[in-house]
């Protein structure tokens, strides 16, 4: 069996003021009336009404979508289909974060698939080409843009993970620019969401020379510019290098795949209704330690880019230890992110929430196995 190991079809338009040729990106598509799927905070922000200057200019009908939720609920994106396919809708733009633009990809996926979206967690293969998604990241976060996948939340608040290549998006619009108005906890939350993937993507079984060097650098260049974006959020330089840096986090995971980071992330994200970056930034310490005993030099790395300093004789251990403490430093000082506890939840779940993250698809990825005991304690380690 063939294993590409790199791959990308998205087509980018990167710089400040990029947002404003969505206008012209569409009628160079020829798409006829897109879907705009979003929250209501970009409505509140006036980023929606920028966005779509240029379809009005232009005179190109378009339908709105505004009522994408955190965690991306799957009966949203399945009002949106109905929607889209009543309106015969050729496109589908999501303008957003992370949530946003996993449910965009869901509903364009809808324009060419039947049934429902979970209906493809278990027959992902069977997703077809399902081309004009257009994807415009208004945080440096998940970097769905460039990934192949799709994080969503089910009925039963469970999360979950669909991966297809077909589900891709066409062209992405990156404007760092619009980052500039994010408030300093959601910039340190997405922020350390793109740091989580990329560093579960140079520590996972997937890792290749080639990936490598692109995660070392997006791992660096993160821990240098993410505290600048949180101290100085109108810095529009540093705000580029992190809306770059996610994006090819975002990418990598199409080739590396995350790793029990995002096993424990999402699976408390779901039970316990935290935002994705705050959960997945609250497991990564500890999973680190946890698989340091199998990738010790990249645990390494990973930890010098986050300011922890080695001697040369720490046992793979000992570098796990530095590390989860480096991460967290990071975490907490110098990027400022609340407390997990501040977050409501309920102790008596961490066992059912250990035996989900045991069974979870990208514990096939983990450099070292992890069973439900060992979940359940690191569970009681986020929440010490």
């Amino acid at each position: 069996m063939l294993n590409f190991q790199l791959y990308n079809q998205v087509r980018m338009l990167i710089g400040p003021g990029s947002l404003e040729q969505l206008g012209e990106l569409i009628e160079h598509m020829g798409v006829k009336k897109p879907m705009i799927v979003t929250d209501k905070s970009m409505v509140n922000m006036g980023i929606l009404d920028q966005a779509v200057s240029g379809l009005k200019e232009r005179n190109i009908p378009f339908v709105t979508f505004d009522e994408v939720l955190p965690n991306a609920p799957t009966d949203a994106i399945e009002k949106a289909s109905v929607i889209c396919n009543k309106e015969k809708c050729d496109a589908v733009v999501g303008l957003g974060g992370g949530s946003v633009m996993d449910s965009a990809k869901a509903v364009n996926v809808l324009r060419f698939n039947d049934g429902k979206i979970l209906d493809y967690v278990e027959r992902m293969d069977d997703i077809k080409f399902s081309p004009n998604c257009v994807l415009i990241p208004t945080t440096a976060g998940t970097g769905s843009e460039l990934s192949q996948g799709m994080i969503l939340m089910g009925p039963d608040h469970a999360k979950y993970t669909i991966l297809s290549h077909n589900a891709n998006a066409a062209y992405a619009i990156l404007d760092p620019a619009m980052q500039t108005r994010l408030p300093a906890e959601l910039t340190a939350a997405t922020g350390l969401d793109a740091l989580t993937h990329v560093v579960e993507d140079y520590t996972d079984t997937m890792a290749t020379d080639f990936t490598d060097m692109i995660c070392e650098k997006v791992i660096e260049t993160i821990g240098k510019y993410l505290p600048i974006c949180i101290s100085d959020p109108g810095n529009v330089q540093a705000r580029s290098r992190m809306a770059i840096s996610a994006s090819l986090a975002g990418w990598m995971l199409g080739h590396c795949v995350a790793n029990a980071g995002h096993s424990i992330g999402q699976t408390i994200g779901g039970l316990f209704d935290i935002p994705h970056g705050h959960c997945v930034a609250y497991s990564e310490p500890w999973v680190l330690e946890f698989n340091a005993p199998a990738v010790p030099e990249r645990t390494k790395f990973i930890g010098q880019a986050l300011g922890a300093t080695f001697t040369g004789n720490e046992t793979p251990e000992e570098i796990g230890a530095k590390t989860r403490d480096a991460f967290i430093d990071f975490r907490d000082n110098k990027c400022g992110l609340r407390s997990v506890k501040s977050f409501g939840y309920d102790e008596s779940k961490f066992e059912e929430a250990a035996k989900i993250i045991e069974a979870d698809i990208f514990q096939n990825f983990q450099p070292r196995k992890m069973t439900a005991a060992d979940a359940l304690e690191i569970l009681k380690k986020i929440y010490a």
